[in-house]
């Protein structure tokens, strides 16, 4: 349902996630995925969808936060991109955007998280559109949205890409 933008036939099976999604489960899991970040992530995006903002934002916290006590590093860059690229971007939450990228680009990096650092930085020339004082100061993250979209495109993984659009689209306003 969340995929196909269902969030309020989404939102009774996201909870269900997060109420299963324990620590302890997420352990015995050996997955790339932990469900007890991840799951929070997802429902911090659909509580954004069903209107309520300031849950969406504890929600995210609340991801990260899980994502850290599992010690598992895909699981705390995904929450933390997660967090940073949807919610906190929908949220404009720029200081904490920039606080969860600074530490999610480089970890994603370090890790060969390649899907995870393309949204991260994509992420990252959102806020630096954002925070741009001219046109020509927006050119630059354009181009690297554009240059991350059109690589993730090419390698098939297209999960980003409404986002994605949405930025540039942004940044094609401003310029």
């Amino acid at each position: 349902h969340f995929f196909a933008g269902r969030f309020r036939d989404a939102y009774p099976h996201t909870e269900r996630a997060v109420a299963l999604g324990t620590i302890e489960n997420s352990r015995q899991l050996s997955g790339p995925d932990k469900p007890a970040a991840y799951s929070r992530a997802i429902s911090a995006t659909i509580l954004w969808m069903l209107g309520a903002p300031d849950q969406a934002r504890a929600r995210s916290f609340e991801a990260i936060a899980m994502a850290r006590e599992l010690g598992h590093i895909q699981s705390v860059v995904g929450a933390l991109v997660m967090a940073s690229s949807w919610v906190l971007l929908l949220l404009d939450d720029r200081d904490a955007i920039k606080r969860a990228l600074t530490e999610a680009i480089p970890a994603a990096h370090e890790h060969g998280l390649s899907w995870w650092l393309a949204l991260g930085v994509m992420a990252q020339a959102y806020v630096d559109i954002r925070d741009a004082s001219d046109a020509a100061a927006v050119a630059r993250p354009v181009g690297v949205i554009e240059h991350t979209l059109a690589a993730l495109h090419a390698g098939g993984a297209d999960l980003g890409r409404p986002i994605a659009l949405q930025m540039l689209a942004e940044g094609y306003r401003r310029m």
